[in-house]
């Protein structure tokens, strides 16, 4: 009888730990260059000595400040993540390289030292930090190649930079950055606990015009050989957000469909800063209608009492042709002015051909193994919805931040555990917290 007992016993016990769900915890963060935390808010000042609060830009940071400001961001970050302990986190805007090297490349991006040095990519000192924290990364970069922060001969020919006590920063008629400041990428962290299978980068043509959309993708798995996509992005706004997600999700079926891999896929998340909003015609709640942006819908595909564009027979004309008004309405001028279209032919062109390969990749998807992965959803508006947003409010969590464009979206293969805004604080004119963005942070089960 005793034997019996512990039989069922150990039986139960091994039920219980096969059914026991995997767990990883996730972070995105625009880490915006090298900002200069702890440094004293920038205001423009005019010829007459009228002053403005302006952004944190770095470009309007002496080369010391933005030494000195990065480093008190480094040193606080990694405490925060050693508290938060994500298994991948999604870093953009990744800056390296000087701002007194005249030609920064890629190789200033991928560059290593052996000590601590300022101008070194800022995901691998934060990788070193980590390291002596006990926290154990694989760091994948990702050279973008953009040079970021110039300044220009005429760019303080009116107004010049000062702090509030007076002291003058960047005087009038100054060009204190030709060159710029840093060269630009991202990186993907991955906790030492997981494999990485393969990493790619992707700088594909995304249009009839060939403008290129830059974005990575590693293939991540677990001790028990479960994988999963984890796509890093940063991107676009109004029609280019737009024809950039059919390229993502063009670039994932294909390579799930190549995929040399166990048959033990798990799921695709996509991870970062969106530079839009997700489109929520019917809710008032927490953004304003005519600011939710249709441009994020194919992320998506279908959003309960929302929208829903996933196609079929019967109603596909109509769907479309909603798609294509609301594409229209995006495109003007009284919205982010300066991402619109103004030139009608490429605009209608652009539109025509992004409809096209909406309607072919649905198709796609639909007839294939992998037709479960079409539609993803928002981790931090599930864990609201599902009253499973539990934030960390030592680290400025939040379950809700106004007018957000960082996202980490899922498959509905990922269940949450918890998701929520870390870094709320975070804005565009304090320099008392880490980045000017704030991080998404969620923990998923499968």
């Amino acid at each position: 009888m005793k034997i019996l007992i512990l039989l069922t016993f150990i039986f139960c016990t091994f039920s219980l730990m096969a059914k026991s769900p995997h767990s990883i915890k996730t972070l995105s963060l625009n880490l915006h260059g090298y900002h200069p935390m702890g440094e004293k808010e920038r205001y423009l000042e005019d010829r007459a000595g009228n002053l403005t609060l302006t952004s944190s830009s770095i470009h309007y940071f002496r080369p010391l400040e933005i030494i000195r400001g990065n480093q008190n961001r480094l040193n606080q970050l990694s405490l925060n993540l050693k508290e938060l302990s994500p298994d991948i986190i999604f870093l953009q805007e990744v800056g390296a390289g000087s701002p007194n090297t005249r030609n920064k490349t890629c190789q200033d991006f991928y560059k290593k030292f052996s000590y601590d040095y300022a101008f070194e990519n800022t995901s691998l000192r934060l990788e070193k930090k980590l390291d002596e924290l006990g926290k154990k990364f694989t760091n994948l970069l990702a050279c973008r190649g953009n040079i970021g922060w110039f300044t220009g001969p005429t760019q303080f020919i009116d107004q010049r930079i000062v702090t509030k006590d007076g002291n003058v920063i960047f005087d009038f008629d100054t060009n204190p950055y030709p060159h710029g400041i840093l060269i630009e990428g991202s990186s993907i962290m991955v906790s030492k606990r997981l494999k990485v299978l393969d990493h790619q980068i992707y700088n594909d043509p995304y249009n009839y015009l060939n403008e290129r959309f830059f974005y990575q993708m590693a293939t991540i798995s677990d001790e028990d050989n479960n994988w999963f996509l984890a796509v890093n992005i940063h991107a676009g706004h109004k029609i280019n957000h737009f024809e950039q997600s059919i390229l993502i999700k063009k670039n994932i079926l294909n390579y799930l469909k190549n995929h040399k891999h166990p048959e033990t896929f798990t799921g695709i998340l996509i991870a970062g800063d969106f530079n839009a909003r997700l489109f929520r015609p019917n809710s008032k709640q927490d953004i304003q209608s005519d600011f939710s942006e249709i441009s994020t819908v194919l992320f998506e595909v279908k959003k309960e009492n929302q929208f829903d564009f996933l196609l079929d027979n019967i109603a596909d004309h109509q769907k479309i042709q909603t798609l294509q008004q609301e594409l229209i309405k995006l495109n003007e001028s009284s919205y982010k002015p300066w991402a619109s279209i103004l030139d009608k032919k490429e605009f209608d062109q652009r539109l025509n051909d992004s409809l096209n390969e909406f309607k072919l990749l649905q198709k796609a998807y639909l007839q294939s193994p992998y037709k479960n992965y079409l539609m993803m959803q928002s981790s931090l508006e599930t864990a609201s919805e599902q009253d499973l947003c539990h934030p960390n409010k030592g680290l400025a969590g939040a379950c809700f931040f106004n007018n957000n464009i960082d996202f980490i979206m899922k498959t509905s293969s990922f269940n949450i555990s918890n998701a929520y805004v870390v870094f709320a604080k975070n804005d565009w004119t304090s320099l008392d917290y880490i980045s000017d963005h704030p991080g998404i942070f969620s923990e998923l089960l499968y």
